[in-house]
């Protein structure tokens, strides 16, 4: 069976409890090399027919993101970087998935977010990926209050993959930094995966959500 495998920003390359510790010059360890034969490595690590997609960041400057599989090659998204076209890739089971790193997605010219190419930013983004089925969007850590509250204007998150989530299905998914508030862990933020279908958000998705071509309108 194709299945699709969605792991954070930063999966390698970056430590979000030393970044949120404030020591970001050890929070990007950055990935010096990534070979062939590491790809390989993490393909025979999933079931077959699988497509793979996570963070492999050289450094702070350099946020990237691979999607690779036994049946598909391998798509590098640069973060600020990749235009659309190069960011869409058939994921099996007739669907086409476009791929975001920590919030280029979201539409937003701020720091923390970004244009994706250029001066480009996503807005529409139902009718900019209209070939694409899922919008994907890696984030290198927690995305406040993404889910218990309803969407202001300032959740841009939230926002954006809703709009999407009315033609297809958009995933976030990020890291929990390890923050804590008078030594509790804080809690308003969801620490895993988060997806979005119509006007509903699924929080702390379980290892699988399987969707078919003919569940989306």
């Amino acid at each position: 069976m194709d299945s699709l495998w969605i792991y954070p920003g930063g999966f390698f390359g970056f430590d979000a409890r030393r970044f949120y510790e404030g020591d970001s010059a050890k929070a990007w360890k950055g990935v010096q090399s990534f070979s062939d034969n590491h790809i390989k490595n993490v393909i025979r690590a999933h079931p077959a027919k699988s497509t793979i997609t996570f963070g492999a960041d050289n450094s702070q400057q350099r946020q990237r993101l691979l999607v690779c599989g036994s049946s598909v090659n391998t798509l590098k998204v640069l973060r600020s970087d990749t235009d659309l076209t190069y960011r869409q890739l058939s994921v099996g089971g007739g669907l086409k998935a476009a791929f975001f790193v920590c919030g280029e997605f979201t539409g937003s010219w701020t720091s923390a977010n970004g244009p994706y190419f250029g001066n480009k930013v996503l807005t529409r983004p139902a009718s900019k990926l209209s070939g694409c089925d899922l919008l994907i969007d890696l984030a290198h850590s927690r995305v406040r209050r993404t889910i218990y509250r309803p969407p202001t204007h300032r959740h841009v998150h939230q926002l954006q993959m809703l709009r999407f989530a009315q033609r297809g299905a958009a995933f976030l998914a990020h890291h929990h930094g390890g923050e804590t508030t008078m030594g509790r862990p804080t809690t308003d933020c969801s620490p895993h995966w988060i997806a979005y279908r119509g006007d509903n958000a699924l929080d702390n998705v379980a290892a699988v959500v399987r969707i078919e071509p003919s569940d989306l309108p």
